[in-house]
């Protein structure tokens, strides 16, 4: 059975039988064992390691001030409890975990193969169609509460977004304007809301299907518009790039990135890459 060794703490020394013996140290809630032959080398030596707990937003800038932990025996307090912060720990598969706006995420990470832990937040697009009427919309998600992302201004036959840096997972988004409040759940980036010219609400997700045929998607130089009457397609900003007929257009011009497409109150999502 395991027995003490010494006083029962380190940076101490005990008279033992010489033998291949199995040690073990204990330290913040860690645990590390390992086998040594006292008859060959008396000295038993463990060995923290430095850890570095960071959370990087999507464009790869630190966020400092999140709650950073990591479990032993129970949840620990990582260093000085928040992010872009170091701490000596005993090297193991070790359970990490991230707080941030309300939200969490976690992961195991061998700190003796790796000991930088990085979690890292995503750039969320949430959008508002509005077919009927300008307005301003109030964009929200849950975590331990709703949390207001901000405030979109619309106009008609465009739509109202917000961005917001978040810890991926499934969230619950919500939006509240003249059609009503709507929510739904998604784990993607690219959130759509929309309301139709009777301001009878509905929701997409992330794959959004539209009777709007757009290939290919993704595109480079050209793409080709079917749809019934003229189309519209916006930037991730809202600028309006396009409006006018369907068929073949020349978007090598365009920058590189996500686009919305819309035409009879639909919407078709669009990447050039």
């Amino acid at each position: 059975g395991w027995k003490t060794f010494g006083s029962g703490s380190t940076s101490t020394e005990m008279e033992l039988l010489a033998n291949n013996i199995k040690f073990r140290v204990e330290h913040g809630g860690l645990s590390q064992e390992k086998y040594q032959n006292t008859g060959v080398d008396p000295a038993v030596v463990f060995a923290t390691t430095l850890v570095t707990f960071d959370l990087n937003n999507s464009g790869g800038s630190p966020i400092a001030g999140a709650t950073a932990k990591y479990y032993g025996s129970g949840w620990q307090t990582f260093g000085s409890g928040t992010t872009s912060t170091e701490m000596e720990l005993l090297a193991n598969n070790i359970k990490f975990r991230v707080e941030h706006g309300g939200l969490s995420q976690e992961k195991y990470q061998n700190t003796g193969v790796d000991p930088a832990v990085v979690f890292a937040t995503r750039n969320v697009h949430i959008d508002y169609w509005d077919i009927a009427t300008p307005s301003d919309y109030t964009f929200k998600y849950y975590g331990s509460g709703w949390n207001t992302i901000g405030i979109g201004t619309g106009s008609p036959g465009n739509y109202s977004h917000v961005d917001v840096e978040l810890l991926p997972g499934n969230i619950k988004y919500r939006v509240e304007g003249p059609c009503g409040n709507q929510e739904q759940y998604s784990t993607g980036d690219w959130i759509h809301f929309y309301c139709n010219a009777n301001k009878s609400a509905f929701v997409g997700n992330n794959n959004a299907i539209s009777s709007i045929k757009v290939y290919p998607n993704p595109a480079s130089s050209q793409i080709t518009i079917e749809a019934t009457g003229n189309v519209s397609i916006f930037n991730a900003s809202g600028k309006l790039m396009y409006s006018g007929a369907t068929g073949t257009l020349d978007v090598s011009a365009w920058a590189r990135g996500m686009y919305m497409i819309k035409a009879d109150g639909e919407v078709k999502k669009l990447i050039l890459d």
